[in-house]
């Protein structure tokens, strides 16, 4: 039987370390920007690259703090606060949907009611980023728990700050005012400037021809 805590306990147990998970994830990110020649790796390669850094970012960050434990198990990595909340890393989309192969894993791992690895009795959540829609920067950082196929619970960790939009002068005309409307604009009387004629030249008869 897993462990039955409020989506508000949660919060409360990752609070203190929202910051330092945040910049774990922003380090490896930033790292997976330094790779030369990336542009030239498939988004699995970026995903595989972008994982390694982040574990290995999260684990320096983390594992010192108190009620902290982490789980290396052969291709995952487990992070553990005290005995009730468990999180692993991944790449997710807007909906806060992993990405993941459908392995006995994952299926485990998304199931309330199962245990992953010996963990105890906890409740199992991932921290998933999203990248942009250009895929060039990470748009949010959040915490969600699985129940099956669907996200039962999601929680922003970093979300991204965005600039202030400012207003573009176009030039146009502003609108009249109210009080502007019924009053009729006054009409401009058109210049009108006389042409003089040049006067028409007599016609000159050329003489005849003599035959």
């Amino acid at each position: 039987m897993t462990a039955q805590l409020s989506d508000s306990e949660i919060s409360n147990l990752i609070k203190p370390y929202e910051q330092v998970i945040a910049e774990a994830v922003l380090k490896g990110w930033k790292q997976w920007l330094e790779v030369p020649n990336r542009a030239q790796f498939y988004n699995r390669t970026r995903a595989n690259v972008v994982w390694d850094y982040t574990i290995g970012a999260l684990e320096e960050a983390l594992d010192p703090l108190p009620g902290i434990h982490v789980n290396r198990a052969g291709n995952t990595c487990i992070f553990m606060i005290g005995q009730q909340l468990a999180f692993r890393f991944k790449k997710g989309d807007e909906k806060g949907f992993s990405s993941n192969y459908p392995t006995p894993m994952a299926l485990a791992f998304h199931d309330p009611e199962q245990q992953v690895l010996g963990i105890p009795e906890a409740v199992k959540t991932e921290i998933i980023y999203i990248l942009n829609k250009l895929e060039t920067e990470i748009f949010q950082v959040r915490m969600v728990r699985r129940d099956g196929e669907s996200v039962a619970w999601s929680h922003p960790v970093y979300e991204r700050p965005v600039a202030p939009v400012e207003a573009i002068p176009t030039g146009l005309p502003l609108a009249p005012s109210k009080d502007s409307q019924g009053a009729q604009p006054a009409r401009r009387r058109r210049a009108t400037v006389k042409k003089e004629l040049a006067p028409v030249k007599p016609t000159e008869s050329k003489p005849a021809r003599p035959s």
